[in-house]
């Protein structure tokens, strides 16, 4: 959600990502999910960067 669209503020998506967790996952799914998360926020521009060009090579296609 954070990597394609702006709408929802970065800390929101990965929030409500560790509440579902919490109430789907077992006991340490929560933490798992917010670690993962929080990884790839820290590449964003890059995963940005990698559906932009993605996007533009269907467009080619």
């Amino acid at each position: 959600e954070f990597a394609i669209s702006r709408e929802t503020p970065t800390k929101v998506a990965i929030n409500e990502a560790v509440e579902l967790a919490k109430i789907y996952g077992s006991d340490s799914a929560s933490r798992f999910v917010n670690g993962v998360l929080g990884t790839l926020v820290e590449h964003e521009n890059e995963i940005r960067q990698a559906i932009k060009k993605v996007e533009e090579t269907k467009v080619e296609s």
